[in-house]
């Protein structure tokens, strides 16, 4: 997602869980040189469930202003399809 914001001069938000982002080190680097700030979500157990909730509730404060992206081509239609189109922006 932050490449494809990137290529668009979109902002970028991503939210991780704190254990995917200390396993995830390097994408995290990568993420921000692109220009997206990574937010690290260590509230509970930090995992995936965890940075999805607090996404989600970021984008529902500010509706006027952001759109929730999936980064796994979860949930109901349109987002597998956005998701998939997405990814093969960056191969």
């Amino acid at each position: 997602m932050a490449a494809v914001c990137s290529k668009l001069a979109l902002e970028c938000t991503v939210y991780m869980g704190v254990i995917d982002a200390r396993r995830q080190s390097v994408n995290v680097v990568e993420m921000k040189i692109l220009g997206a700030e990574v937010v690290v979500v260590g509230r509970c157990a930090g995992t995936l469930r965890d940075a999805t909730n607090e996404a989600l509730r970021a984008s529902i404060y500010d509706l006027d202003r952001s759109f929730y992206a999936m980064g796994s081509s979860i949930g109901p239609h349109p987002y597998p399809i956005m998701v998939h189109t997405f990814q093969s922006v960056i191969g």
